[in-house]
């Protein structure tokens, strides 16, 4: 069954502190997700007690734009990294937008057979050339465009963040816009140097996060999604690279000698 949920900017901004006193974190980029994530297991856990998500797919299969910029090597590197790092920022995020409605969330691209798989894939098949378009998370897109199970328009369409595909990517920064003037941002910055406040946006989360969580030893404990929010990953971009895009599958024996 298909269901779907609305988000009004007067919610957003209802539920932005209880969103952040239960994410424990004022990052924007992680706050930004977290409230389209809040409603989605809060209507998810009427029905359910347990969900599937796709955490882990862009770290292990090389899906963030910003990395098709990059080296076979660097791509490797910084797909190590990122898998490094999800346990305070995306998985972070899941966890505890799930447990505020005791809703388990799984992370099957996080399996461990899996990461193995997918690390043992060349770079090369995860950001595939295909007339000039760099396309990234391509092995995983051709595995489900071979299944038949979901149309082209799924499997081939633009990467987009989140909060894009949600339709709600410019609303914190209009928020704070609002409750953070240009003395108080400046006043944050100063007293609070390495928080990482670096817009009114994570000016207007820390505040909020103050409320719930004043003590300062804390700060050190926050994740900070570095790497990630590249003004690329931002774009408004749509469509899809079309079928074609599938080019040429690797043979089973190829890929079984490149994987091992």
């Amino acid at each position: 069954t298909h269901h779907e949920k609305i988000i009004t900017e007067d919610e957003y901004y209802r539920v932005l502190p209880e969103v952040i006193k239960h994410l424990e974190s004022y990052d924007p980029s992680l706050v930004r997700c977290a409230v389209p994530c809040y409603f989605t297991c809060e209507l998810a856990a009427k029905y359910v007690t347990v969900v599937l998500t796709g955490e882990g797919a862009d770290e292990v299969f090389n899906g963030y734009h910003y990395m098709k910029n990059l080296s076979m090597a660097k791509q490797n590197e910084e797909a190590r990294r990122c898998l490094a790092n999800l346990h305070n920022i995306n998985l972070q995020r899941a966890d505890r937008m799930g447990m505020k409605f005791s809703l388990e969330l799984r992370v099957p691209f996080l399996d461990t057979a899996m990461i193995d798989t997918g690390m043992r894939i060349p770079a090369r098949w995860k950001v595939f050339e295909d007339n000039g378009k760099r396309i990234e998370k391509w092995i995983l897109r051709h595995a489900f465009a071979e299944t038949g199970l979901l149309p082209d328009s799924v499997v081939w369409r633009y990467k987009v963040q989140y909060t894009q595909g949600a339709g709600v990517q410019d609303l914190g920064e209009r928020i704070a816009e609002e409750q953070i003037s240009d003395n108080e941002f400046a006043r944050l910055k100063s007293e609070f140097p390495s928080a990482t406040i670096n817009s009114k946006e994570a000016a207007y989360y820390f505040k909020l996060f103050r409320r719930y969580f004043p003590h300062d030893s804390i700060l050190d404990t926050v994740g900070i999604w570095t790497g990630f929010d590249f003004p690329e990953e931002r774009e408004k971009v749509s469509g899809t690279f079309g079928s074609a895009a599938a080019g040429p599958a690797p043979s089973a024996d190829t890929a079984r000698s490149q994987a091992s």
